[in-house]
């Protein structure tokens, strides 16, 4: 029975009962004169208290109608799709940077730093600009995290030995050799792992979301949907990582 229909009915009983106990015209008496003062406000006085049960009952009945029928129905895919869409094309963001043999801004943009008890990431605490085809200028915003800054760009896979030259720190790019290629490699693998990661968190939600259904199923349906969904995504990610390889070893 709907919000509405039981409203209805508990409305017509209500007003049974009113009627039923409300009152008759007596043979004499000013308190029971059709019409008297205290008869209209007996009259009155029912009428309100049977609005205010009717509204109290309707408002509880509606509340709990609303929440049947808006009851989760599983895990949205429209929403789950462009989650996993935006993971990807961070993805697809994070590699375009990479350049191999020239100088390129973005080619640190991936390096995370030690700095203030913490990893934090080289653009968040320097700026890189290109002075020469093949050379780095890297500029701390914080005078203090030059050397971790330096030693993060030594460390990192990309091969590359950079030098600090008062507040500035020079990076030579190397052109491409099979170590230089190897170690862009290995941040290209790094960067789709975070990407799966997220793809992952998502589908687990999802799945989280699946087991709320009633229906054996439904159930059956949205999971197998979700990890269609997931693994298309992931597909997507591998994809992006293997053009990327191939671009760098033919530039």
């Amino acid at each position: 029975m709907t919000a509405r229909l039981r409203y209805r009915s508990c409305s017509r009983l209500l007003q049974r009962i009113a009627a039923a106990g409300r009152p008759q015209q007596a043979d004499a008496g000013p308190c029971t004169i059709k019409g008297g003062p205290i008869s209209t406000a007996v009259r009155n006085w029912g009428s309100l208290h049977l609005q205010s049960v009717s509204l109290r009952y309707f408002a509880k009945a509606s509340r709990s109608g609303t929440a049947a029928d808006n009851a989760d129905p599983g895990p949205n895919m429209e929403t789950l799709s462009r989650s996993m869409d935006q993971s990807v094309r961070h993805l697809h963001d994070s590699l375009a940077s990479l350049r191999s043999g020239r100088a390129s801004p973005g080619l640190l943009d991936n390096i995370k730093v030690d700095a203030y008890g913490e990893k934090v990431p080289f653009k968040s605490i320097a700026a890189c600009t290109v002075r020469e085809a093949q050379l780095l200028v890297v500029t701390a915003f914080d005078p203090g995290t030059i050397q971790s800054i330096a030693k993060a760009i030594a460390g990192s896979p990309l091969s590359l030995n950079p030098r600090v030259d008062g507040s500035e720190i020079l990076v030579p790019v190397p052109r491409p050799d099979k170590d230089s290629l190897k170690g862009i490699s290995k941040m290209i693998q790094g960067e789709v792992e975070k990407a799966k990661q997220s793809v992952r968190r998502l589908r687990k939600g999802a799945m989280d979301d699946c087991k709320a259904l009633t229906s054996k199923d439904d159930k059956r349906r949205q999971e197998k949907q979700v990890q269609e969904l997931t693994d298309s995504y992931i597909s997507k990610a591998e994809d992006i990582a293997s053009q990327k390889e191939a671009q760098l070893a033919t530039a």
